[in-house]
């Protein structure tokens, strides 16, 4: 049986959708089967993701994430082309993309620049989602999809509830790492402060990586749920020494654990995303022995800051170097004694500053 998301979207048989190959391995954080196949009607590559009914308590009510994806289609939400069902399993065929921001993000570290540039896309596609009265209740890395070019979508609303005249929806379930922290000390009856404390979460993921957020996970294991609660999770004082000061203050309003003291909307926290301009284009690779380097391309040139632990004392060196000749011309260079992250940061700003 196949359902379409709307009138306008191509029926299709009733049995298994178009022949596809499975990945070699499922996208980062894909939990389901998910096959690369070509309509030769549409004239495009989709994803096909295979969700089965065994894992479903009611078959039918899972048909309306495509209902639900294609009343909501804009630019940055991932479009359902159509639903399709054999005794089994339900299939969604959606359009292929690159890669996801967690893969993304296992590849490298963001600079501010792609924050900001990723961010404001996946925050406007939420924001439109927040106009239809639906709330997510999923969003993370893993379900924000990137094409070619980088554009962000919001993807898998396989959680996503209709808000009631009260503002509320309550979830059939949550992700333990991405609880807001009122699901477990108010009520499991939810507004969008949610959804903007899960975009909080995500924005400082996308600051400091993925193995840092998994890493202080582990470490509140078995109390993760009080590191939530009190606030302990995720540090919110741990931000990479680039980070600007704006940037790391939105991202804490936005996982203030009262509801009422976060952003109202996801277009208020867009807005004051926009307004980061520190720091943008400073690229970050860590090196052994608790030392990084900070490059950046200026014209005809490269500008590098290096960090460098010597026992209890850090190296820090800026350089410019000239991309024709791979000449280089010290701009700053000194040692500090380092007792805690903020000495640090003081220092390695110092040195991106001047840089620019």
């Amino acid at each position: 049986m196949c359902h379409s998301a709307a009138p306008a979207v191509e029926r299709r048989p009733a049995h298994r959708p178009l022949p596809g190959s499975p990945f070699k391995q499922p996208p980062a954080g894909e939990r389901l089967r998910v096959f690369l196949a070509h309509d030769p009607q549409l004239k495009a590559d989709l994803i096909i993701k295979e969700i089965p009914k065994s894992q479903i308590s009611d078959p039918d009510e899972y048909f309306n994430e495509s209902a639900i994806l294609y009343d909501a289609r804009h630019p940055n939400v991932v479009e359902v082309k159509y639903a399709c069902e054999d005794n089994d399993n339900i299939y969604l065929a959606m359009p292929q993309y690159a890669e996801s921001l967690q893969s993304l993000m296992a590849s490298k570290f963001l600079t501010t620049q792609e924050i900001i540039q990723i961010g404001l896309g996946f925050l406007t596609g939420l924001h439109h989602i927040h106009t239809k009265k639906l709330i997510h209740f999923d969003i993370k890395p893993a379900n924000i999809l990137l094409d070619k070019s980088g554009h962000p979508a919001l993807s898998d609303f396989g959680l996503t509830r209709f808000l009631n005249s009260s503002g509320l929806a309550t979830p059939t379930a949550l992700y333990d790492k991405i609880f807001p922290p009122e699901y477990m000390t108010k009520s499991n009856t939810l507004n969008l402060a949610a959804d903007i404390y899960q975009a909080g979460l995500t924005l400082y993921r996308m600051c400091n990586g993925n193995v840092d957020f998994e890493t202080q996970f582990n470490s509140h294991k078995p109390n993760w749920m009080d590191a939530i609660i009190d606030g302990h999770f995720p540090d919110r004082s741990k931000f990479l020494p680039h980070i600007p000061k704006r940037l790391r203050k939105l991202i804490k309003k936005a996982l203030s654990i009262d509801p009422a003291g976060r952003f109202h909307t996801a277009l208020d926290l867009s807005n004051e995303l926009a307004q980061v301009e520190e720091y943008l284009d400073w690229a970050y690779t860590p090196t052994v022995g608790n030392g990084a380097i900070w490059h950046r391309r200026g014209e005809n040139c490269a500008f590098q800051v290096s960090l460098k632990r010597n026992g209890s004392k850090y190296n820090i060196e800026s350089v410019r170097i000239n991309t024709a000749t791979s000449a280089k011309r010290r701009i700053t260079a000194g040692t500090f004694l380092s007792f805690d992250q903020v000495d640090i940061e003081a220092n390695v700003q110092e040195a991106l500053t001047a840089c620019s």
